[in-house]
């Protein structure tokens, strides 16, 4: 399946059910890939953030066929040279598709047209037990 992939308009941040669907993916995947770090109830982010990276163009979403949201990541442009991304999420039976990849490549190219030469990314990795999945990001 063919996915679309594009910097979110600034005008996305004022459909309240769009915000809140793309806040719930975040915080889905994030609630499986961080499963065991934080405590029960922690959300990675919320709508007021997801608004907040619509209105400043730093919000990348693919969706399907059907122009529903199924993935994300969140781009920044942290100096001349610097950019930064995440959280990445994606619906969680997309996984193993290509999709995240894409979307890497996507938010690595978008930066590179700004002018950046190397890309930022944070990973929250537990030090008191091994956790498979950050384990893997880190291979």
């Amino acid at each position: 399946m063919a996915y679309s992939l594009q910097v979110a308009p600034v005008s996305a941040a004022d459909n309240a059910s769009l915000v809140s669907h793309v806040a719930a993916l975040v915080n889905e995947a994030y609630s499986k890939t961080e499963e065991g770090i934080f405590g029960a109830g922690y959300r990675r982010t919320n709508e007021y953030d997801i608004a907040t990276y619509m209105r400043q163009g730093q919000l990348v979403t693919a969706s399907d066929s059907a122009n529903s949201v199924v993935g994300c990541v969140v781009i920044k442009h942290l100096s001349q040279r610097l950019g930064d991304m995440g959280p990445l999420a994606l619906e969680s039976t997309l996984h193993g598709t290509g999709l995240g990849r894409s979307l890497v490549h996507f938010a690595e190219q978008h930066c590179r047209q700004l002018g950046c030469t190397t890309m930022r990314l944070e990973l929250v990795v537990p030090t008191s037990f091994h956790h498979d999945f950050k384990a893997r990001l880190q291979n």
